[in-house]
């Protein structure tokens, strides 16, 4: 299986946010870890540190999509 979903928190400033005109692009041959957030979220919120520091650990991988899906 190529998708692994968490669902946590708001990513920071490397953030891909996949919408539905670009997630075949974006993930495309990846693994990919989605967060699926609500900005309002108090769960979110506290999480957003270490999503953020996911997100910087693979930013430049070639074969791993670190990014979020926004579900307001």
């Amino acid at each position: 299986m190529k998708y692994f979903i968490l669902a946590v928190l708001i990513a920071g400033s490397h953030a891909i946010e996949l919408t539905p005109e670009t997630w075949d692009e974006k993930t495309s041959a990846k693994s990919v870890f989605v967060k699926f957030f609500a900005p309002w979220c108090g769960h979110c919120k506290r999480m957003k540190p270490a999503w953020d520091a996911v997100m910087e650990e693979f930013s430049n991988s070639d074969t791993v999509l670190v990014a979020d899906v926004d579900c307001v």
